[in-house]
């Protein structure tokens, strides 16, 4: 069949407009579904206070009482918190009892009493005086009245003033007149041993306010039945806060042996801290004369510590700016007691750092720490560490070789 030019035009433009209809008019089924709305409401509240009485001139006469209303109103939809601050400068000439519904705020806060109010649609009245009254003793004679110079006393004054707060977040009436939300925290940390438990230790006691934590060999002693490739301990802190916190370290001394602080007994003292070290000067050369008679010494060119900690993150969910340490128990303890370490409120911690300890016994001379014997630089420090190890029952002053660290850790609210 031969189809002219004409029909396959016409044919063209009607599969061309068919096309364009079923785009632009035709009717498409998709699998859908939609839900019916919730709404949440959230009511307003307020907390409102006022203070008003009926008169506010008095004569005093012994003997008598005037009626005196001081009243507290209280528009609150909302547990609260009211307070009333008496200032009195009546120099004990005028008496009065403050009325029931009020209590001492404390010692600290002298003339101020408290009371808590449920949340009402009404305003709430609250007398300040009981009995609406004050009185004056009938044993006040005229040298009561007078001043040093005969005059009739002035300035005798009873001031009364309101506030009133929200009861929630404080849930304590000190707090709440300071305006102070009280610290909600979980926040806790540890310190594990997680290398050799059979040569290393490390106790824990959690006290009211911080943790105290010992870390030690078992042995006090260096010798070639303590190995030091395998010390590893893990320093965790976890937890979440409504408040900043600061994270502080503190190694002062606690107390000596068969001593007690916060409550814990420690028989080997708590406190402190030691480090392996033989500072610069010159030395006898144990490695080639055990005895010490010989004029044999070294001279040691920088302080010396052969015990190297590595401290390094292993989990991070808060602390991301931690850089990992590398050096001497000295200089971590520096860095650490430098500063305290805030913690953010609402960050939800989980954070772990890994703390190494390692002695290599041959330890390679640096460029600003080496030995120096017969006006050579020898390559390792193996006679610093042979030092170390023949003085260790009779340490030189500037020579020692304990290494424990007991340290106290504080979380406390950031001021």
């Amino acid at each position: 069949m031969k189809f002219s030019k004409k029909n396959i035009l016409v044919t063209g433009l009607a599969v061309t407009l068919a096309t364009v209809m079923l785009i632009s008019s035709g009717t498409f089924a998709y699998l859908k579904g939609t839900t019916d709305k919730i709404v949440n409401k959230f009511n307003t509240n307020k907390v409102t206070v006022d203070i008003t009485e009926t008169t506010q001139d008095y004569k005093i006469i012994p003997g008598t009482s005037q009626a005196k209303d001081p009243t507290v109103t209280v528009n609150s939809t909302i547990p609260a918190y009211v307070y009333v601050i008496v200032e009195d400068k009546t120099e004990k000439l005028v008496n009065y009892e403050i009325d029931e519904h009020w209590q001492v705020l404390g010692d600290n806060y002298p003339g101020v009493y408290w009371c808590e109010v449920k949340g009402s649609e009404t305003a709430q009245t609250i007398p300040v005086l009981k009995g609406n009254k004050v009185f004056y003793d009938p044993s006040l004679e005229n040298i009561d009245m007078l001043d040093d110079n005969g005059m009739l006393k002035e300035g005798i004054t009873l001031t009364f003033q309101a506030k009133a707060i929200q009861k929630e977040p404080f849930n304590d009436p000190v707090s709440a007149y300071e305006e102070k939300v009280q610290v909600e925290s979980t926040l806790e940390v540890a310190f594990e041993n997680t290398g050799n438990i059979e040569k290393f230790v490390a106790v824990s006691f959690s006290t009211e306010n911080s943790y105290l934590f010992q870390a030690a060999p078992i042995k006090a002693f260096y010798g070639s039945d303590i190995y030091w490739n395998d010390v590893e301990y893990t320093f965790s802190i976890k937890g979440v806060s409504n408040k900043d916190m600061t994270l502080s370290f503190d190694f002062s001394k606690k107390c000596d042996e068969n001593g007690d602080y916060k409550g814990v007994h420690f028989e080997y003292g708590f406190g402190g801290f030691g480090d392996v070290y033989v500072l610069d000067g010159v030395y006898h050369d144990w490695s080639t004369d055990s005895t010490g008679t010989k004029d044999d010494n070294f001279t040691l060119v920088g302080d010396y510590y052969p015990v190297v900690f590595t401290v390094k993150q292993t989990k991070s969910t808060g602390i991301t700016n931690f850089e990992t340490f590398t050096g001497s128990l000295t200089e971590l303890v520096e860095k650490l007691s430098a500063s305290p370490y805030i913690l953010r409120a609402g960050i939800k911690y989980d954070e772990e750092f890994e703390v190494t300890m390692l002695w290599p016994f041959f330890t390679s001379a640096t460029d600003t720490c080496f030995i120096e014997k017969g006006n050579k630089k020898e390559e390792y420090m193996d006679k610093a560490d042979t030092l170390l190890g023949s003085t260790a029952n009779d340490p030189l002053p500037n020579a020692g070789y304990d290494l424990w660290a007991d340290f106290e850790v504080m979380i406390q609210e950031a001021e």
